[in-house]
């Protein structure tokens, strides 16, 4: 059936649990709770009209101290709302407004030590207005304007323990920093960076970069410089190290790399270096090992290779020249390949496009196998095949085509240089 007057519990132990009144099955005046093991130590308190809270409410925590006191209307929190800590005697954690249920109003929290820790204006529970955060030591860390519940202008600042200044942001109604400079420095109050940004679209939230970009390291070197117009780099953009030393550095032209460009290691030694339109390779290209020696050199022809690519061994040493057209290696326009010690294992050369100079095969060891002079395309000179052991097994001379008698063993000449190879 409805419950009418007074409703009473227990614990098991014969204890109170609680005390509650009804009218017309609706809670009606006083409720009040009991903890069980507290010895009678009341945890909450609260008056009921028609079913719903209505007027003072209070909690407290098992050591008999205030733990939360607020103000209820129609079944709504309404007024000022405070919570205590526990075990720290009146010292209040949070103060907070209510209206209708909603936070609105000041909203203000402490630290333990009772020193401020956050100061917030809301208004049906978001944020409208300042909001400051403190550090447990007293000194102010944040200092922002909201507008329904987002963080909005004219500016947004934070500063480290020691008070100082470490992020500065102008920022535009909507909250993003769409028109003007946001700064930031680093603990040491070296500045950190500091960076244009633009609105192009009136209801845009986009930060879009704006102008000139910079970062610093934090003993004052720069380390990032860069160039922005509405959102797309353009013009120089440069990377340090944090000991000054150069990185990279590209050109931009509408968001794409346009113009020369280097790469650097970290001891400022090149690593790479060639031309770029719109993002294609255009040009010499060559990179470095990291020891400073050569590592390749080739030319490009609207991102293709074309024309004659070199590799060389890390001990500078010549490793490869091979010749390319349209991205495509063509053998027939003559190769050659040597080993780490500089001696040549694999090459066939053309002039004008006939045979010309050292044909040069050899084992998989490394041996040579098979070795032939030409002159505009005629064998010219010795013909020379190995077996695997290093033994010769045919030994020939030949002229213009034609094979001559001649001391064979007495024209034998090493084979030429990297720099006499013809292609």
């Amino acid at each position: 059936g409805k419950q009418e007057g007074l409703r009473e519990e227990w614990f098991a132990s014969g204890q109170k649990k609680s005390e509650e009144n009804f009218k017309k099955n609706k809670l009606e005046g006083i409720s009040i709770f009991w903890y069980e093991k507290e010895h009678g130590q009341k945890q909450s308190e609260s008056n009921y009209l028609k079913g719903k809270r209505a007027g003072r409410h209070r909690e407290w925590y098992t050591n008999g101290q205030l733990k939360i006191d607020e103000l209820y209307q129609k079944g709504k929190r309404q007024g000022l709302s405070t919570l205590w800590y526990e075990n720290l005697k009146d010292q209040i954690k949070t103060e907070t407004n209510y209206v209708r249920g909603l936070k609105s109003g000041l909203l203000a929290e402490w630290f333990p030590s009772g020193k401020k820790q956050r100061e917030t204006t809301l208004k049906k529970n978001k944020k409208q207005g300042q909001q400051r955060l403190w550090y447990s030591n007293g000194t102010l860390q944040l200092e922002a304007f909201y507008s329904k519940d987002r963080v909005t202008g004219p500016t947004r600042k934070e500063w480290d323990k020691k008070g100082r200044l470490i992020v500065e942001e102008t920022l535009n109604s909507k909250g993003v920093v769409t028109k003007g400079v946001r700064t930031s420095w680093h603990r040491g109050q070296q500045k950190k960076s500091v960076a244009g940004y633009i609105q192009i679209k009136k209801r845009s939230l986009k930060e879009v970069p704006h102008g000139l970009t910079m970062t610093w390291g934090k003993r004052g070197k720069v380390l990032l410089e860069a160039h922005y117009i509405k959102g797309k780099k353009e013009g120089v953009f440069i990377k340090y190290s944090t000991k000054g030393k150069l990185l990279s550095k590209y050109h931009y032209s509408a968001d794409k790399k346009h113009g020369p460009f280097v790469e650097n290691t970290k001891k400022g030694r090149p690593s790479k270096q060639g031309t770029l339109k719109h993002n294609i390779k255009e040009g010499l290209f060559i990179h470095w090992y990291s020891n400073g020696n050569k590592e390749s050199e080739a030319f490009f022809t609207n991102g293709k290779l074309e024309g004659q690519l070199t590799t060389w061994y890390s001990n500078g040493k010549m490793k490869s020249v091979r010749v390319y057209r349209v991205g495509k290696e063509i053998p027939s326009l003559g190769f050659a390949f040597w080993d780490k010690s500089g001696q040549i294992i694999k090459t066939e050369q053309y002039k004008d496009g006939r045979k010309h100079g050292l044909w040069l095969s050899s084992y998989a060891m490394g041996q040579k196998k098979l070795e032939r002079y030409f002159n505009n395309g005629f064998l010219n000179g010795p013909w020379i095949l190995w077996d695997q052991n290093g033994h010769i097994q045919v030994l020939r001379f030949l002229e213009n085509g034609v094979e001559r008698e001649r001391d064979l063993h007495a024209f034998v000449a090493p084979p030429p240089r990297a720099e006499e190879v013809y292609f």
